[in-house]
């Protein structure tokens, strides 16, 4: 059913920090000013990670005399990006939830221009960049993760994926509920998520501290990205296997026409070594990869620990 656009609706944003103290308050600034410029009623979920440069006492100090609703959540130690946009979406009580950074390359003016597709019952919105303005080896790790996370979700390949979204309640709080113990947002959302669609807007160049996004993390992101969100290796070990069977019954085929035919006279001893290698290989590959996912699966009913802890929520 499509929603009258112009009903008046409470947004949830969700902002991580982790040692931001020298740009909260421009932050702030921003988000004020475009709160008061939106139709719609706002609170703010600023979650601190684990800082530890005075980011909490600089969330207080700022939070007291602004004039929108400010919820601030301490966790306890720094858990990640991820798991502290989590928590984030724990403390939400709004129609929709937007998460965005916290070094200003998100607009907040743009925000309302996400909502608006979720208020016509969309489920989740990503806005979209003519040109992201991170590092080379950033952008290169994020379309490394782009084109796994098209291919493990089978998205549009004009569909971009930032961490600037907007959503449904309802979505974030399935994603909340959705037991991993290597949570990555964007996957949790669109596995959650009916619909998608990207915005159009602008993308900042960053003002502040570089980031920490290097290429491995992108790597082993992609690992986890494999493992913990699709069944692509054991597919792809199936497949090689299936292979290699049809070629092996073909080899066999070929030495008992050969020998009932007299034309079998190489003694076969390289020729045979090198069949067993191939297939140890395999054999090993195929042991390698359902041991990951053994190893996760323990992790996931045994080992498991908390992805965050909150320590302080100041309302």
């Amino acid at each position: 059913m499509t929603r009258n656009t112009n009903e008046a609706c409470l947004i949830s944003i969700v902002i991580p920090t982790y040692n931001s103290v020298e740009h909260l308050e421009t932050l702030f600034k921003a988000l004020g000013s475009a709160a008061n410029k939106s139709d719609s009623a706002w609170e703010l979920i600023v979650v601190d990670d684990g800082s530890d440069d005075g980011t909490w006492g600089e969330i207080e100090r700022l939070k007291a005399n602004f004039a929108t609703p400010v919820r601030a959540v301490k966790l306890l130690q720094n858990a990640g990006q991820h798991a502290a946009l989590l928590a984030g979406f724990r403390h939400s009580t709004g129609q929709f939830v937007v998460t965005m950074d916290d070094d200003l390359q998100h607009d907040p003016a743009d925000i309302d221009a996400l909502i608006a597709p979720l208020i016509c019952g969309a489920d989740l919105v990503i806005a979209s960049y003519d040109h992201k303005q991170h590092a080379k080896m950033r952008n290169l790790g994020g379309a490394l993760i782009d084109r796994l996370l098209g291919l493990i979700f089978e998205l549009p390949s004009d569909l971009q994926l930032t961490s600037f979204r907007a959503m449904r309640n309802v979505v974030a709080q399935q994603a909340l509920n959705t037991a991993t113990s290597y949570p990555y947002i964007t996957a949790l959302l669109l596995s959650n998520a009916r619909t998608v669609q990207n915005v159009a807007v602008c993308h900042a160049p960053q003002q502040f501290r570089k980031t920490t996004y290097t290429f491995t993390r992108s790597v082993r992101l992609g690992f986890n990205l494999i493992f913990g969100h699709s069944r692509l290796p054991v597919l792809a070990m199936v497949g090689t296997s299936l292979i290699a069977f049809v070629s092996a019954l073909m080899a066999l085929a070929w030495v008992v026409i050969a020998g009932l035919n007299g034309a079998a006279n190489v003694p076969g001893w390289a020729s045979t070594i090198a069949v067993v290698t191939v297939f140890q290989t395999l054999t090993l590959a195929s042991l390698a990869v359902i041991g990951v996912y053994v190893a996760r699966i323990h992790t996931q009913l045994v080992g498991r620990k908390a992805l965050f802890v909150v320590d302080e929520v100041n309302e």
